[in-house]
């Protein structure tokens, strides 16, 4: 490995290989404007011959510790080079819905129990306040602790692959320093899985509601997008119909 090189690995969305994978440069591992932990970086067929081929959608790219998916995804034909932007798993709980509500006032560790619950995540916090937030639930999980943080004035920070941590003293985050390159007119492919969801439900007129599966979610697993509501529609066929032509269950893809 060349000096100034990063070493980490990738693993494809299957779960079933792991390979070492260098990237050019420094990866720069940051929490966005919208407060999503991320990793940014650029890799070559070169200097990954056996692994460049896992720089996927949705592959898991591990670096110091921590697991980020492929969300975006830009390949360069100059130098073979893929160009990755990818979202800690946490961050997968998006498209995971907690179903039912949970509202009123109750304390910090009673809210995030039922918004973490039935997942493989848990909590930890610097203080246990008593708060209030009015019908707290059906929403994705990401939303629901972003509510927590809203009600409590607080922050929280992935501290781990499977927990998060609660505080009102977190400091600013810290950034490496990442350039690309010179800009160069090149043919270039992107993928996107950020909106890649595989299931909806839909509500009609008098209370009409229907829920649509794509055949994707064999693939992706279920990824419940944001319910919609339209009462111009009384039939279930026609509302099927529109939900699905609303739903995109295939990563977007440009050249």
């Amino acid at each position: 490995m060349k000096e100034g090189e990063a070493m980490l690995s990738i693993t494809n969305y299957e779960g079933t290989l792991t390979e070492a994978l260098v990237c050019r440069g420094k990866p720069v591992v940051r929490k966005n404007i919208d407060g999503v932990f991320e990793l940014t970086l650029d890799a070559s067929e070169r200097d990954n011959p056996h692994s460049f081929h896992l720089l996927a959608e949705e592959s898991i790219i591990e670096a110091g510790g921590f697991q980020f998916r492929i969300k975006q995804l830009h390949r360069k034909s100059r130098g073979n080079v893929k160009s990755i932007l990818a979202q800690h798993i946490f961050f997968d709980n998006i498209w995971r819905r907690q179903e039912g509500t949970n509202g009123g006032h109750k304390t910090l560790n009673e809210f995030a129990t039922f918004a973490l619950r039935n997942t493989n995540w848990t909590f930890t916090s610097d203080f246990d306040e008593d708060g209030y937030i009015e019908a707290f639930g059906n929403d994705n999980i990401v939303k629901l602790v972003n509510q927590i943080c809203e009600a409590f004035e607080c922050e929280y920070e992935i501290t781990s692959n499977s927990n998060i941590h609660f505080s009102k003293m977190l400091g600013p985050d810290n950034d490496f320093v990442y350039q690309y390159g010179d800009n160069i007119i090149e043919l270039s492919k992107s993928v996107n899985t950020d909106n890649l969801r595989t299931r909806i439900s839909a509500k009609g007129k008098d209370n009409l509601v229907v829920r649509y599966t794509s055949p994707q979610a064999a693939k992706w697993g279920i990824r419940d997008a944001d319910d919609m509501s339209d009462e111009r529609f009384s039939d279930s066929d026609n509302l099927m119909d529109k939900a699905r032509k609303s739903l995109k269950d295939q990563p977007e893809i440009s050249i």
